[in-house]
C-alpha cells in the first residue's frame, strides 16, 4: 500500500513537471487584464516551445476614456516552407465587446509574420486579443503592442456646439445694447 500511495505522488510529480515546462509563457496584459487611456501603450507577449498548441490565449484590454487604438503584431518566426504554406499554424484573432471573433491577416516578412488594425474604443469598450494554433518546430514569440491616441471629436456635433455658442453670445451682446 506504502508503494503504490508513493508511486501515485511521484506520477503526479512528474505530470506536474512535465506540464509546466510545456507550457506557454505570456507576459503583459496575455498574463493579467489590462485597462487603458488615450495617450498609453501596453504590451502583451506568448511563447511557446516546439510543435506546442497556444490553445486560445488571450488578453482583454479595456478602453478607460474614448480613444483609438492602434495594434502591432509580430509572430517570430513566420516561415514560409519550400512548395507554399507556413512552419507554423498561428492564428491571430480580436473580439470587440464579446462581438464575433475576427481574424488578423498576418503578412509574413523577411522570416516575421506582422499583423496591424486600428479600433475606435469608447470607453468600457473592451478589446480581447488571442492566439490560436500550433507553434513550428522552432517554437514561436507572438508580440502584441496596443499604442492609443484620444478619439477625434466629430466635426458636425462640434460645429453645431461653436453656431450656438456663437448665437448665444449675438442674443447676449442684443441684450445689451437693447437695455
Amino acid at each position: 500500500m506504502h508503494f503504490q500511495l508513493r508511486s501515485a505522488i511521484l506520477a503526479v510529480a512528474f505530470a506536474v513537471v512535465a506540464t509546466a515546462s510545456h507550457a506557454v509563457t505570456t507576459m503583459g496584459f496575455m498574463t493579467t487584464d489590462t485597462s487603458i487611456m488615450a495617450g498609453d501603450s501596453t504590451l502583451g507577449l506568448a511563447t511557446a516551445t516546439s510543435n506546442e498548441h497556444f490553445g486560445g490565449v488571450d488578453g482583454v484590454i479595456t478602453a478607460l476614456n474614448p480613444l483609438i487604438a492602434s495594434l502591432t503584431a509580430t509572430v517570430n518566426p513566420y516561415l514560409t516552407l519550400v512548395g507554399g504554406g507556413f512552419s507554423n499554424s498561428i492564428k491571430l484573432g480580436y473580439q470587440v465587446n464579446a462581438g464575433l471573433v475576427q481574424y488578423l491577416t498576418i503578412v509574413p516578412t523577411a522570416g516575421t509574420g506582422a499583423a496591424a488594425m486600428s479600433f475606435a474604443l469608447d470607453t468600457g469598450d473592451t478589446l480581447r486579443l488571442i492566439i490560436e494554433g500550433k507553434a513550428g518546430r522552432s517554437g514561436n514569440l507572438v508580440t502584441f503592442v496596443v499604442d492609443s491616441v484620444p478619439a477625434e471629436v466629430p466635426v458636425l456635433p462640434a460645429g453645431g456646439l461653436m453656431l450656438t455658442a456663437l448665437g448665444g453670445l449675438a442674443i447676449t451682446r442684443r441684450r445689451a445694447r437693447a437695455a
